[in-house]
């Protein structure tokens, strides 16, 4: 019998579109993941997730949360990238921290609602992506200017804008890489017994709702006068 000439013409070509699509639903995030309630845990103190980023890193001002000073003042705020009063305590938070550099830690946490809005899941693992790429707070500074706005299309924009490498970007965001640590951060929430985001714990004190940049002055500057 003689082989058909075409017949390894149309192997290849079936074997380049295979390749093609697969490339192509790389692109296309993956279904978002149920965050899974599990029972909360009796814990008093937060615990402190050694991967989280912070400002004020000892060596370059940005990097990974180090207790390594315990003169600092630390502030950890849990909250997400899509509420509006998260936004705002947030962006009063970097603000102050202009004026308070080298005296205060600040540590972000993961507390996504997708329930109510999946987006505040999905820009948390952005910004996770981001992180991987050491880019995390440039990158969270665009979303809480765009808190209202955020999106797939939001979330292509900034890391293009920021120059991220954006195959190394797309494939951990589609393929959803930092979803573990957003869970684990709202687990810990959950385990720490918070109801309401944003929540900023200072100095062994716990803040629920929005804080103004006076009022987070105010307790920083009570606090290192209480220290004197």
């Amino acid at each position: 019998m003689t082989a058909n000439p075409w017949t390894g013409i149309y192997i290849l070509t079936a074997l380049i579109g295979l390749v093609f699509i697969l490339l192509l639903a790389s692109f296309f995030p993956k279904s978002t993941i149920e965050f899974t309630n599990l029972p909360s845990s009796e814990t008093i103190e937060p615990i402190i997730l050694a991967s989280d980023p912070m400002l004020g890193d000892l060596t370059s001002g940005f990097g990974f949360w180090q207790k390594t000073d315990e003169n600092k003042i630390i502030i950890i705020h849990y909250g997400n990238s899509t509420c509006n009063s998260c936004a705002r305590t947030a962006k009063a938070l970097l603000n102050i921290y202009q004026d308070f550099e080298g005296e205060v830690v600040i540590v972000w946490k993961d507390f996504p609602n997708p329930t109510i809005d999946i987006e505040s899941l999905n820009s948390a693992i952005a910004a996770r992506c981001a992180d991987k790429q050491n880019r995390f707070w440039e990158y969270e500074k665009y979303l809480l200017d765009n808190y209202h706005n955020t999106s797939t299309e939001l979330y292509q924009e900034i890391a293009t804008d920021l120059n991220l490498g954006l195959w190394r970007f797309n494939s951990c965001y589609n393929n959803q890489k930092t979803v573990d640590l957003i869970e684990a951060s709202y687990q810990e929430a959950l385990d720490l017994k918070l109801s309401a985001a944003p929540t900023t714990y200072i100095d062994g004190q716990w803040y629920t709702g929005e804080l103004s940049e006076a009022e987070l002055r105010s307790i920083i500057l009570d606090i290192q006068n209480t220290a004197k």
